[in-house]
């Protein structure tokens, strides 16, 4: 590919940082560039990974004191997150919930799965711990 058909997909302004660590080459800064989306490809399978092996665990660890459904019934009125401190994890899970069931497709495993990164690093939040009834 030409650098200038590369430039143009890519962008000017991002390439460039890339050709100016290649001391102006740009050839190698194309190189680095692809480089690095092999790099972060493979960074996104780990989190992916990490994600999934921390969802799990924090199912493991609640359901057995909140029950299988834990993350549903967090979300509706009374649930563990119904409080004003929470309102943002309450509003995250609720949509999915909502989602779901308007599809028709709802399950627990599905629910779990409708969950972005976020919501995971936000159950080690304090609101979101004591919530949980973890000390």
């Amino acid at each position: 590919m030409k650098f200038k058909d590369f430039e143009d997909v890519i962008s000017a302004d991002r390439i460039r940082r890339y050709v100016n660590a290649c001391g102006g080459n740009v050839q190698k800064g194309m190189t680095l560039y692809r480089y690095n989306l092999s790099l972060s490809s493979e960074l996104l399978k780990i989190i992916g990974c990490f994600e999934v092996a921390l969802r799990n665990r924090i199912d493991r660890t609640l359901e057995p004191h909140l029950g299988n459904d834990w993350l549903r019934d967090s979300c509706l009125p009374g649930g563990i997150f119904d409080n004003p401190r929470t309102q943002g994890t309450l509003k995250i899970i609720g949509k999915a919930y909502n989602g779901l069931m308007a599809n028709g497709a709802y399950t627990p495993t599905k629910l779990m799965a409708e969950m972005e990164f976020g919501i995971w690093k936000y159950m080690y939040s304090g609101p979101q711990y004591a919530a949980t009834g973890q000390k």
